[in-house]
């Protein structure tokens, strides 16, 4: 077991940096519950009721409530599928394992250490990132509510109730490491992904494509045709959410392969680039759908909630995280992916591309990645805010959009030279 441990930590330490990361969204989700569950048992902070048609008096408690338990949810999921991305990329590990003779139970407890070795960091830096947190928190509600708030209030019974739910994500962390230990096989370990390995559907019914470019569209001009009700305007944003999902899936390919084949047939980096960025916003299909619901969601409860500055100043905190937090999983997920990447980027330099070349295909990739994660709330976040300019100001919706702009940005910059030192170490590159 001694051996193991020491094998868990040596390749800990070899992704340190990766790990560094992992470890620090961990601790941002934990100080984010923590925060929340503070929140919630803050006499202060109770509301009485929420001006607007979708809310009435008696449920206004009980809103707050939900937004604070719908919040710490999603929270907790997204720590659950950053933690997988964290154990996919320990196959090699695995593998070695297997040849070793290692049996089953050793390698799920192997998992666990790697889980653990990050935990025992993440936890108590989630706690000091809530004690920093947490008097900005109150500074900012008092501020924008009038209402008088100890800055360095902490509930008691918020603390126990966090650390529970924490405790909770942690058990399940631990049975998603063992479960993952047991479904992997050797020789699926050793041949890698497989694009192909996906099941056929039972179905051979084909929605046309153009179906979900006319709901998509549909649900845009649905957003024009309400003002200040939050029911229909989350119903139109859930609307759009399918439609581009699919449109991600089944549509935007063909688009990319029409620009690739009539305008970049002489312009080998941008077709590279458009290629690779399809693929690329295919596999974080999921990721911009998230984003693209936290935004519209949140923006239209915000609309029908500017009357009550309690309200409104938990929901801008509700959608900071998620902003902040959804970046901060698009950034990992890259980082994951980046090794995939260099050896493409290797494959290229190899065929006669040149390093200034591929740094252009580079930012060309994330370039268009961004446009593609961005181009949607917008459109329907401007829409709402200008539908709705006698319920919600200009300036504050420029703010929220703005910032969720400016976390894509910092975090696909941060992708780019990230590769961009990876090229640059390749001795073949440099």
């Amino acid at each position: 077991m001694r051996d193991l441990f020491n094998f868990s930590k040596e390749n800990f330490m070899l992704d340190k940096k990766k790990n560094y990361v992992y470890m620090f969204i961990l601790a941002f989700c934990s100080s984010s519950v923590l925060l929340f569950f503070n929140y919630m048992n803050n006499d202060s902070y109770k509301v009485v009721s929420i001006g607007g048609s979708f809310f009435s008096e008696n449920n206004a408690n009980l809103f707050v409530m939900t937004v604070g338990l719908i919040m710490i949810l999603a929270i907790g999921g997204l720590m659950y599928v950053i933690s997988n991305t964290f154990l996919k990329q320990k196959n090699k590990e695995i593998a070695i394992l297997h040849l070793s003779g290692v049996n089953l139970v050793r390698i799920s407890v192997y998992f666990l250490m790697q889980i653990m070795l990050v935990l025992i960091k993440a936890i108590p830096l989630g706690i000091v990132l809530f004690i920093v947190m947490n008097p900005i928190f109150n500074g900012i509600i008092s501020l924008t509510t009038g209402v008088s708030i100890p800055l360095f209030y902490i509930s008691s019974e918020a603390v126990v109730s966090g650390l529970m739910v924490i405790g909770i994500v942690i058990v399940t962390l631990a049975i998603a490491a063992v479960g993952f230990a047991y479904q992997s096989e050797l020789i699926d370990l050793l041949s890698g992904p497989s694009k192909n390995s996906k099941p056929l559907p039972v179905s051979h019914i084909r929605m046309p494509k153009i179906v979900w470019w006319l709901l998509y569209a549909a649900a845009i001009y649905g957003v024009t045709t309400v003002s200040g009700q939050s029911r229909a305007l989350c119903f139109m944003c859930g609307v759009g959410a399918v439609a581009l999902n699919k449109i991600i899936k089944k549509a935007l390919p063909k688009v990319f392969l029409l620009i690739r084949t009539k305008f970049c047939i002489n312009k080998k980096e941008s077709m590279i680039a458009i290629g690779r960025a399809s693929d690329l916003i295919v596999s974080l299909c999921g990721y911009i759908c998230i984003t693209f619901m936290a935004i519209t969601f949140l923006m239209a409860f915000m609309i029908e909630t500017m009357t009550d500055t309690k309200i409104f100043s938990i929901l801008c905190m509700s959608y900071f995280i998620i902003i902040v937090l959804m970046n901060l999983a698009l950034f990992y997920r890259n980082l994951i992916e980046t090794p995939n990447q260099l050896q493409q980027f290797r494959t290229l330099y190899y065929l006669g591309f040149q390093r200034k070349q591929l740094n252009k295909i580079n930012r060309l990739e994330l370039f268009i990645l961004f446009i593609m994660m961005m181009i949607s709330p917008i459109i329907f976040g401007g829409i709402m805010i200008a539908t709705n300019l006698s319920f919600m100001p200009l300036s504050m919706g420029l703010i929220l959009i703005g910032f969720s702009v400016s976390c894509t940005i910092i975090s696909l910059i941060a992708t780019y030279y990230y590769r961009k030192r990876l090229l640059m170490k390749e001795g073949a590159l440099s």
